[in-house]
């Protein structure tokens, strides 16, 4: 008996059919998908059914192809799909991601969740002029590869003493910190920072990726915000009022701060106190920079306001020194209810802190006469008068 090809027996054994010695197998088509921009997908077949090779109804294949980026976002249309379906799978570095199946056909991917990071956060060093706008987020983003985070919270740990400001989104007035801003979106990375006191801030930058807040920061920002250069003198007021739960909503105790020049015989007079009503008066003999200007003001509590005077005049040919007061200009929002108002004073020759003081108000038109400055070539010294009228 003479031996026969392989190929020869395959096709004896299908009763039926024709054949050819060494003719090639049947193929059965495959459908490959169309992915967005006209590309074809070429990976291995899904987990979306059985890829047994039979075609279905429509005489196709049942097989199934993830585009060749298993994460890819493209829109993937065609056979598995069925509008108001969905499908889940594993990320490569934890949890799940998941498509819905449309009008149009399968929606991108969700994003795989970001993974808290290990290790000791990102730590970032940088200065700044106090009153100086910061982005944080630009601090921190600028060289950090950034990843598909949820939630950006940004927390201040550490500031000092008297600083009241907040992080923002936004500011209502880029020129005018004090005046505010939109309060920081959790949802963005971005944040802003004015520092309203001279001195070290920490700041902490706490992530989710979508699996709950990391319980260690991402990053830690450390800020060193500088006084003016020395010999400008500034003059700060700060206050708390103890029955105000809401001391930002601008609803409470409106203190004014007052410098009274040399020259002044007494308060409220024009041109030489310089406060709310008369915030840039001209008072310098060597030009504005001699002159006082009312940085920041605030309608109610907890301040900061602060008059800062770039080159002030010595003061022993004046015969007096530039006189600090601090007027209760009214009390709202729960009138006694408020309880007392806590007002303390800081007087700064530059980076040095060379005065403080503190008085507890109460009433309305109250007027408390902190003290008076003394300038002289290299020194500022502050004598306390702590007088309160009526």
């Amino acid at each position: 008996m003479r031996w026969q090809s392989a190929a020869w027996l395959s096709c004896a054994l299908i009763v039926g059919v024709g054949c050819v010695e060494d003719a090639p197998a049947p193929t059965v088509e495959r459908e490959t998908r169309r992915l967005d921009g006209g590309g074809t997908g070429d990976a291995e077949p899904s987990d979306d059914g059985p890829d047994d090779g039979a075609p279905d109804a429509q005489g196709r294949a049942d097989a199934r192809w993830w585009p060749d980026d298993p994460l890819a976002d493209a829109t993937v249309t065609g056979p598995g799909c069925v509008e108001g379906t969905s499908a889940e799978r594993d990320c490569p570095e934890g949890g799940t991601q998941s498509r819905v199946c449309g009008p149009a056909g399968w929606a991108p991917w969700t994003p795989c969740p970001a993974l808290c990071l290990e290790g000791a956060p990102r730590a970032v060093e940088a200065e700044a002029d106090a009153g100086e706008l910061v982005d944080l987020g630009g601090l921190v983003f600028r060289s950090l590869e950034p990843r598909a985070w949820v939630t950006y919270e940004w927390v201040v740990v550490e500031r000092p003493a008297g600083s009241v400001a907040a992080i923002v989104e936004s500011y209502f007035d880029a020129g005018d910190p004090a005046e505010g801003g939109v309060p920081d979106d959790a949802s963005t990375p971005g944040a802003l920072f004015t520092a309203d006191v001279p001195g070290p801030y920490v700041f902490e930058l706490y992530v989710d990726g979508g699996a709950g807040r990391c319980a260690a920061p991402l990053a830690r920002v450390v800020l060193t915000a500088l006084a003016p250069p020395l010999g400008r003198l500034r003059v700060t007021l700060h206050w708390f009022t103890e029955g105000d739960a809401s001391p930002l909503d601008g609803d409470g105790v409106n203190l004014d701060l007052h410098l009274l020049h040399p020259h002044g015989s007494g308060w409220f007079q024009f041109p030489w106190d310089c406060h709310a009503q008369n915030p840039s008066p001209a008072w310098g003999p060597d030009g504005p920079s001699g002159d006082p200007w009312l940085v920041a003001d605030r309608p109610a509590g907890p301040g900061p306001e602060e008059v800062i005077i770039n080159t002030p005049e010595e003061t022993a040919p004046l015969r007096s020194g530039y006189c600090v007061g601090v007027h209760l200009v009214s009390r709202s929002g729960g009138g006694a209810e408020l309880g007392a108002t806590y007002a303390t004073v800081r007087v700064f020759d530059g980076n040095a802190s060379v005065g403080e003081a503190l008085e507890v108000l109460d009433t309305v038109d109250q007027l408390w006469e902190v003290g008076c400055i003394d300038v002289a070539p290299g020194r500022v010294e502050v004598r306390l008068h702590d007088r309160v009228r009526p």
